[in-house]
């Protein structure tokens, strides 16, 4: 996990030392791809690993360097437990501010808040909608015609509800490392 650190902060601080390109910033961005959340909770010893995961979001650009930004995620787990193996959704649905450098190689740092909600299936469909901070960043790559590569690491805490029937009033800390495609919309 260090090692992917090291190469996220890389990446930003090239992305944001990048000088401006000649090229307009578009009205809107979106962007899709994967994304692999590694998280814990207070009460829990071991780091649980959500392989399987995608997200999605919207960034209108209100000018060249800072955006409002939705962003919905999924993750999926099966969690082995000495009571029987159990399956484990969890989907963020947040809100809030990017900042980021012009040009080709844009670094970008973020802050979104929102509900996460954890769905355990196997449980009688258990499940519990819980309070999310998310703060995090990285680099869009842009290419030719508003397409590009996005690499971004996030930290999320999930505040959990005292009476929640998943977590049980444990809160959560997890990293996020997503990759994926920008495409821009409009010119501004």
């Amino acid at each position: 996990m260090n090692r992917l650190g090291a190469v996220a902060l890389c990446l930003m601080v090239v992305g944001f030392a990048a000088p401006a390109a000649a090229q307009d910033t578009p009205k809107a961005e979106i962007s899709v791809g994967y994304n692999h959340l590694t998280a814990k909770s207070s009460g829990d010893d071991e780091w649980e690993k959500f392989a399987k995961g995608w997200y999605a979001d919207v960034a209108g650009n209100i000018s060249d360097t800072l955006s409002i930004v939705g962003q919905v995620t999924g993750n999926y787990h099966t969690i082995e437990d000495l009571d029987g193996d159990f399956k484990l959704n969890v989907h963020s649905f947040m809100a809030g501010i990017r900042g980021s450098s012009p040009g080709r190689v844009r670094g970008f740092g973020q802050v979104l808040v929102g509900g996460v909600r954890l769905n355990a299936p196997d449980f009688e469909d258990a499940s519990e909608t819980d309070f999310g901070i998310q703060l995090g960043g990285g680099v869009n790559i842009l290419g030719s015609g508003g397409v590009g590569l996005r690499l971004g690491l996030d930290y999320l805490r999930v505040m959990a509800k005292d009476d929640g029937l998943i977590l049980g009033g444990d809160d959560v800390n997890g990293f996020r490392f997503t990759a994926g495609v920008t495409f821009g919309i409009g010119s501004r």
